[in-house]
């Protein structure tokens, strides 16, 4: 089986693309760590808006959205 080669769309470094993961595994880490503050951030402080949860966190509304999007975290 070919690896198919792609550049990650965030950081540009060259990756095995096999179908599960869309950016490099560095990449992929650091959303991973940015997923788990944005719902430890959810989970103690129930109710909290998306402005909330990116003043708590830091972490750019964008991104909370783009996840809520994914369906990775519900409003």
């Amino acid at each position: 089986m070919d690896d198919d080669l792609r550049n990650c769309p965030v950081c540009g470094r060259v990756f095995s693309y096999t179908g599960l993961l869309t950016v490099c595994t560095v990449c992929q880490n650091t959303e991973d760590a940015i997923y788990a503050r944005i719902r430890q951030c959810i989970v103690e402080h129930p109710g909290a808006n998306l402005l909330d949860v990116a003043r708590e966190t830091g972490i750019d509304g964008a991104i909370i959205l783009r996840f809520i999007r994914e369906g990775r975290l519900r409003t």
